[in-house]
């Protein structure tokens, strides 16, 4: 199933994976698909020695972390520390809130343990000069994916755990879907199928609708990137900086 924009019944989550340039892949299913014949544990593939892959139609990136910029491009004044960090404080917090949103469908919270900051060598003294630095984003983006990896694994390529799974459009220039990532307490983007349809919480909020993220249509070839969802150069993978 290629994941698009919408808000998808009978969702199974089906693998999550590293890919080759070392992302965090999550791949889903209908729940009509057939299961592939060989159960691959992500957890046990994590931990192998080689490079792992998914073939088909592709699945749903989380980004690595990016060091913001450190000038304001609308003031073209130096950021503070503070203020980068609280960038990279942001991001970090907008996956793990993902992350955690997902594993709340399958287990209860007292067992969804989190230990993120594992081998960064931070602590609260110096969280906020270190927070935005590459290497302890890079660490710290591994400790998310593996944990988050670990965590899911028992739940994933199950029929009786199909959800109910929304996907937004990435922007109004580019119609590659994504997970929300925004006010997703108030307004989830995955529930159990066990919900009815009429008692459904994953809807389409205002802002979405104002901005067209319902919309998966491509734009014209003359403005759209056809190729790989990818950040821009300048750009970080959760937005503008």
């Amino acid at each position: 199933m290629k994941p698009s924009v919408g808000i998808h019944e009978d969702v199974v989550l089906k693998n999550v994976t590293i890919d080759k340039n070392g992302k965090l892949v999550l791949f889903i299913r209908s729940k009509e698909e057939a299961k592939p014949e060989e159960e691959v544990n992500p957890f046990d593939q994590m931990n192998a020695s080689e490079v792992i892959e998914e073939s088909g139609d592709g699945g749903i990136t989380f980004w690595p972390f990016k060091t913001p910029e450190l000038k304001d491009k609308k003031t073209n004044q130096d950021r503070t520390e503070k203020e980068l960090g609280e960038f990279s404080n942001r991001d970090i917090q907008t996956m793990k809130n993902q992350f955690q949103q997902i594993l709340e469908q399958f287990m209860v919270k007292d067992d969804i343990k989190w230990s993120i900051f594992d081998g960064t060598g931070m602590d609260k003294e110096t969280y906020w000069q270190q927070i935005y630095n590459q290497p302890i984003l890079d660490v710290i983006y591994k400790n998310l994916c593996e944990q988050f990896m670990g965590m899911i694994a028992p739940y994933l390529d199950k029929n009786e755990h199909a959800v109910r799974f929304k996907l937004v459009r990435q922007s109004k220039e580019k119609h590659f879907s994504r997970v929300p990532g925004m006010f997703i307490k108030d307004n989830p983007f995955i529930e159990p199928m066990s919900v009815p349809q009429k008692d459904s919480r994953v809807k389409w909020t205002k802002y979405e609708l104002a901005e067209g993220l319902n919309d998966g249509t491509p734009v014209s070839r003359d403005t759209a990137d056809t190729t790989e969802d990818v950040p821009e150069a300048d750009e970080n993978a959760f937005g503008s900086r």
